[in-house]
């Protein structure tokens, strides 16, 4: 059974699918997905595939942290 979470956005239109590695890999799944962006894209939305990487999240999250600590110090102190 492949699980899937779609979030939708009505401003802006938008309409993110996320995606594992196991569900990027089926491409029955993808094919499906395929199909769907280009039905929503006639419809005017965006479709974006969200999918998991293969990085630490713990290691991005702390990078990220880091460098938007480091862009809030600059702004204060420009």
């Amino acid at each position: 059974m492949t699980i899937i979470r779609i979030e939708v956005k009505e401003k802006p239109k938008l309409v993110l699918f996320y995606l594992s590695r196991q569900e990027t890999a089926d491409g029955k799944l993808m094919k499906e997905i395929e199909d769907n962006a280009q039905a929503l894209k006639n419809l005017s939305f965006l479709s974006v595939v969200v999918e998991s990487g293969e990085d630490d999240l713990k290691d991005s999250l702390y990078c990220l942290m880091k460098q938007n600590r480091k862009a809030v110090a600059e702004k204060l102190s420009a």
